[in-house]
């Protein structure tokens, strides 16, 4: 029972990252990340750190707030 749920555990996970990945990609898109600090965040995810990918791009000054939510609302998010 264990492994079955881990494996649903990372399955979660995998579309969390994948998500998250998107974000990245479209704040690459609309110039309000650079690709390597979107890597870096995803880097510190894959290490452990499970804070979502708009917090911790927010907490390291990559992005401002009001620009995240503007693209994240212009995505219906």
């Amino acid at each position: 029972m264990t492994g079955a749920k881990n494996g649903s555990q990372n399955r979660k996970r995998e579309k969390v990252m994948s998500d998250e990945e998107r974000i990245g990609e479209g704040l690459v898109r609309v110039g309000g990340m650079t690709r390597q600090q979107v890597d870096d965040i995803l880097e510190r995810q894959r290490q452990g750190n499970d804070s979502p990918f708009g917090v911790m791009a927010i907490e390291l000054g990559y992005v401002d707030e009001n620009e995240l939510l503007q693209y994240l609302e212009s995505r219906g998010l």
